[in-house]
């Protein structure tokens, strides 16, 4: 109950529609009376749903129970026969382009990639863990003297999950390849940036400056090497980011400069 009210962690999202939670207090030999319950909360959505003129919420239905879990078992079944086929098809088709060969786009260049996921800093630094651990401890100490506690959750709730975007600058023989901006993904731009660009390289030795910025310092780079690359034909090399070691990698080994 706590956490449905939001005074306990975890708590219910805010955005959840509280009109769709419900609580019951049932023993575990009172599965008839939750069953009753569960078609009326159903017939309540359902009710709700026709009053705003939307329809019904999915999987809501007057059917007596039986008939609704029988409909559910077939359902259940016939997904389970289908899903080997879907999964089948791609396989087939993986297994029979396996084989095909491979043709760079010129043989006679090389080619340099770059090819990086990585989580940059936050914009407003928010320890979560460090805030509930202490709201924990305020807790349970009202506990020794009180049994009125109740946990404050609006602090660790304020915390923003915006990242910055990797900046990312590349010379090749002290020539600019590139200079840009990848924002960070996910919906609250809080996931990894992915960087992804390929340059066509003649064959030989040419020096190679990648720098990669991701805070908002805009006087500095966080990561960056410099460091002369053999290219060949038809080789690509393959400068990532390994997030373990924390620096950028050629070809998966860390570049030391």
């Amino acid at each position: 109950e706590e956490r449905l009210s939001r005074e306990r962690a975890p708590v219910l999202n805010g955005s959840v529609d509280r009109s769709k939670v419900r609580l019951f207090w049932f023993s575990a030999g009172q599965s008839d009376k939750l069953i009753i319950e569960v078609l009326k909360f159903q017939e309540e959505l359902k009710g709700s749903a026709d009053l705003h003129g939307r329809p019904s919420a999915a999987g809501i239905s007057s059917k007596p129970w039986r008939t609704l879990k029988n409909d559910r078992t077939f359902k259940f079944g016939w997904r389970t026969a289908i899903a080997p086929l879907v999964i089948l098809i791609p396989s087939v088709l993986l297994l029979y382009f396996s084989d095909a060969p491979y043709t760079f786009s010129n043989t006679e260049d090389s080619m340099l990639k770059l090819s990086i996921r990585h989580l940059s800093k936050r914009v407003a630094e928010c320890d979560e863990f460090t805030k509930l651990n202490l709201e924990a401890d305020r807790y349970r100490e009202q506990l020794r003297n009180t049994d009125r506690a109740r946990m404050k959750l609006n602090g660790i709730e304020g915390c923003s999950r915006d990242r910055h975007g990797v900046y990312v600058e590349m010379f090749i023989d002290n020539e600019k390849s590139i200079g840009k901006l990848y924002e960070a993904g996910g919906l609250q731009n809080d996931g990894p940036s992915f960087v992804y660009e390929e340059f066509m390289v003649s064959p030989g030795t040419h020096r190679v400056e990648v720098k990669l910025r991701d805070s908002g310092d805009t006087d500095r780079f966080d990561y960056s090497f410099a460091k002369e690359l053999q290219f060949e034909k038809g080789i690509i090399n393959v400068i990532g980011f390994d997030e373990r070691k924390g620096v950028l990698a050629l070809n998966d080994q860390p570049v030391v400069n």
